[in-house]
């Protein structure tokens, strides 16, 4: 069997439910006592995509300012960037067009897709696919995705990462390894 291993970057502002995000992404590996990221946590997630094992590398970053020098070095050699953002929130958007140029920075083909985790959203606020969509093209990236506090989106956006990070995997039936 085929087994495919890919490295995601996954940053964003502690408050766009980035945790949520990476806790969907790496079920059943999350480990319940998540705390906020202190510069970067790391993980592995294994999914079943037809005749292929696929492995993610999750690497969490801090999104923080006083963590950028830290992150360059982590965004070397990834196959995907995932932004999570809150698109709800103006100042999100700047964070992510500053962790966008820290990607391309760092490997100027760099595939990235924005995340807007709903989990994250202040009262009020809630991420619809057409604001996600806006804020990816004012960004520049292709992919976009909003996923919901209860769970839903998250596969979507899982296909999603794998189609970019490597477009001959068939992900329709794609199934986390226990």
């Amino acid at each position: 069997m085929k087994i495919d291993m890919f490295k995601v970057i996954v940053v964003g502002n502690s408050d766009a439910a980035k945790a949520e995000f990476i806790k969907q992404v790496t079920r059943p590996h999350f480990h319940a006592g998540h705390a906020s990221t202190l510069g970067a946590d790391f993980s592995i997630t294994e999914y079943q995509a037809g005749e292929r094992e696929v492995h993610l590398y999750v690497w969490d970053l801090n999104g923080h300012p006083s963590f950028s020098s830290l992150r360059r070095y982590y965004l070397q050699g990834a196959d995907i960037h995932a932004i999570v953002v809150d698109a709800g929130d103006p100042e999100d958007a700047g964070r992510a067009a500053g962790y966008l140029a820290e990607a391309l920075g760092a490997d100027p083909g760099a595939k990235v897709v924005l995340i807007a985790a709903s989990g994250g959203l202040a009262a009020g606020r809630s991420a619809t696919a057409k604001s996600v969509d806006e804020l990816a093209a004012q960004l520049g990236i292709e992919a976009a995705f909003a996923v919901g506090a209860s769970g839903e989106g998250y596969l979507d956006a899982i296909r999603g990462i794998l189609s970019r990070a490597d477009p001959s995997i068939d992900v329709s039936g794609l199934k986390a390894k226990a």
